[in-house]
């Protein structure tokens, strides 16, 4: 342009030029009109313009200038006209008479609104346009209700006397965006005008038309109180309707503003895209925090740790692709809806560590896909619904520590692909049904902190391959399950504080793999088997079992050699004091009384060696001088053998006894003594 001195119009009207006006168009002295409205010019509007001494008239309206004006077109104020309307990404939405009224510097204009129906807000020369969608036209002329509106109003031209066009702008009224229609048409030799104001939704407002040299009445009143006057977006003469596909709105979106809104989004710890989100329902949530998407739908709702406070809400049974639904460790509340009953695909479900309520929904028994089910930690009560072992693939089931109640549903031995029971914790009662057998895969059985009772012989009895059991703080009965011996993986075995009787099972010491071991506090009795032996060196317990060796303390018979001789003698109560007595294991390894006795034998009176002896022992007395009498009892009291003998030794034979422990009773005068004899052969 630089050879076009004596250029003095430029008429570039109504074409779909795009770029930027160029910089040295001041060097245009002559140019007195410049018109490039209705154009696709974008950029600011160059300094350089101010130059334009002869310039009378300047059209830019209906283009996509943005900036800031610059200080030198305060120039341009007296210019005979200067259109910028329509051009909403400019201070003041295109007004150029507003900067007119400053002092023309960038700071003068920063903070003013702009934007399509001066919504927006400019900060460092850039318009910070709303994100209500009520400003954004392709959502707009996507709207039904706006749809319908322009099919009715017709646009042609079919020469004088036959014309309609019109424009669709959008503005404010009282701070709520309002649609405009302004309709211009011919009829005959009559020029009627109309303006239409509506509501984002397509609320009627106003309508107005008027002829040639009238106007609306002054009734009519809320289109001359708009902000700004209004920011075309849609001229029928000359632009295309949008491509609506782009606001079809997601299948789930729905879902999961309720989800947010319902566990009060606003305060989550990380609201990555679901903030923005909510303003806009053609939002893609498949970029959203914890949500996996596949084929545009929601597979997988992971937000665990983050704070989401509220009941779930019953909309989240409209995600029917959802597989993975995982709010571990938050504060929801309420009850879980029956609706995530609905969802065919599920297979992970997590309210782990909440502050849920109620009962545990029958529905979910219809969740044919579910393979892991973690409820612990809420306030869940009832009784657990027979329906979940309708699940065929449950293999991963968590209910502790919450306060459900009731007994155990037979249903559930039609799980066979179980791995991991978790019950723990809870008021549940009553035995475990023998059917639990089918039960033969699993690996984590914690049952402890209930009210179960009943014997345990038959109830998982096919399972080998346990790694951990736990059914303490019960009121289990009947043996130590025989089975448990044959889950040679098992780490740890807790079944104290049960009512267990009978000895501990003797193969419990080939547990190779045991780590911890603890059954305290039942009624067990019996020498421990001497394969024990093997446990000594892990965390072991066997305190409160009274009729076991040294009532069941475990580091005594770590202590000793291990075989049942080893542990007879040892104290133990019967629970019976009315023979004054201490009671001891004998060598059947049964807990009874000691044999009475006055005095003990002092080793300055009478002498007794080998002890332990094989064969024969000997006896040796001082200071005696009356007739003795010897007798030997078995440990269970049994008189075995008697006889009397007088002087200062006596030689017993032993050698038809069998290797135990026996009691030696020497009785002179009115003195009796007892002495522990230990045949060992």
């Amino acid at each position: 342009m630089t050879n076009l001195e004596k250029l003095q119009g430029l008429y570039l009207t109504n074409n779909n030029i795009e770029g930027s006006i160029p910089t040295n168009i001041g060097n245009l002295k002559s140019l007195r009109q410049l018109r490039l409205q209705n154009n696709k010019i974008a950029g600011e509007i160059p300094a350089s313009l101010g130059d334009l001494d002869s310039i009378f008239i300047i059209y830019f309206h209906n283009n996509r200038l943005s900036g800031c004006y610059h200080e030198n077109l305060l120039n341009l104020c007296d210019v005979g006209e200067f259109r910028l309307p329509n051009n909403e990404n400019l201070p003041w939405a295109g007004d150029f008479t507003k900067f007119c009224e400053t002092d023309g510097s960038i700071e003068s204009q920063k903070g003013y609104y702009c934007g399509l129906g001066g919504a927006g807000i400019l900060d460092d020369c850039e318009c910070i346009v709303s994100n209500e969608l009520c400003y954004t036209p392709d959502y707009l002329l996507c709207q039904d209700w706006l749809q319908a509106e322009i099919a009715s109003q017709g646009c042609y031209d079919f020469g004088f006397g036959n014309r309609r066009n019109y424009t669709i702008g959008v503005s404010k009224y009282l701070d709520d965006p309002v649609v405009t229609f302004q309709i211009g048409a011919e009829i005959a030799s009559e020029v009627v005008s109309t303006r239409i104001v509506f509501t984002c939704d397509g609320e009627l407002l106003e309508s107005c038309s008027f002829s040639l040299g009238t106007n609306c009445p002054d009734s009519i009143t809320i289109y001359s109180q708009l902000f700004i006057p209004p920011t075309a977006f849609y001229r029928c003469m000359e632009d295309d309707l949008t491509d609506c596909s782009m606001f079809d709105q997601y299948p789930d979106y729905e879902a999961l503003s309720s989800l947010f809104y319902a566990t009060n989004g606003l305060d989550w710890t990380n609201q990555e895209g679901w903030r923005d989100g909510m303003q806009d329902p053609y939002n893609d949530p498949c970029e959203w925090v914890g949500v996996t998407c596949a084929e545009g739908r929601v597979t997988s709702l992971v937000l665990s740790s983050n704070n989401l406070d509220g009941q779930i809400p019953a909309e989240i049974g409209e995600l029917d692709k959802l597989k993975f639904l995982l709010f571990t460790d938050n504060n929801l509340s309420g009850s879980i809806p029956d609706a995530i009953g609905e969802l065919p695909e599920l297979q992970s479900f997590s309210i782990f560590g909440n502050n849920i309520s109620g009962e545990i929904p029958t529905s979910l028994g219809q969740l044919s896909k579910l393979k892991t089910l973690i409820f612990a930690k809420n306030n869940l009560t009832e009784s657990i619904p027979a329906s979940l072992g309708d699940i065929p693939f449950l293999d991963d089931v968590n209910l502790s520590e919450n306060q459900l109640t009731g007994s155990l549903p037979i249903e559930f031995a039609q799980l066979e692909f179980m791995q991991s029971l978790y019950l723990s914790d809870n008021n549940l009662t009553g035995p475990i049904p023998d059917e639990f057998s089918n039960m033969d895969g699993l690996h984590y059985l914690y049952l402890h902190n209930n009210q179960f009772d009943g014997s345990l012989d038959f109830a998982f009895s096919n399972n080998t391959e346990l790694i951990s059991i736990t059914l303490d703080n019960n009121n289990f009965t009947g043996t130590i399950p025989h089975w448990l011996t044959e889950n040679k993986d098992l780490a740890k075995i807790e079944l104290q504080n049960n009512m267990f009787d009978g000895e501990v099972p003797v193969s419990f010491g080939q547990l190779n793999s045991l780590i911890e071991f603890n059954i305290d506090n039942n009624k067990l009795s019996g020498c421990y088997p001497e394969d024990m032996k093997n446990l000594c060196d892990i965390e072991a317990s066997s305190t409160g079992n009274l009729l076991m060796p040294w009532m069941g303390d475990f580091d005594e018979f770590c202590n000793v050699g291990g075989s049942a001789m080893t542990q007879w003698g040892a104290t133990c109560d019967d629970g019976d004091d009315s023979n004054g007595t201490q009671d001891i294991i004998r060598e059947d390894c049964s807990c009874g009384p000691e044999i009475v006795s006055t005095n003990d034998i002092e080793d300055d009176y009478f002498s007794i060696y080998p002890n332990p002896a094989t064969s024969l022992v000997h006896i040796e007395c001082t200071n005696c001088n009356a007739d003795i009498k010897i007798s030997i009892y078995s440990a269970n009291g049994k008189r075995l053998r008697q006889s009397n003998w007088f002087g200062v030794t006596k030689e017993i034979d032993i050698s038809n006894l069998t290797s135990g422990l026996y009691l030696l009773e020497i009785t002179t005068g009115d003195k009796k003594y007892i002495e522990k004899l230990i045949v060992d052969k």
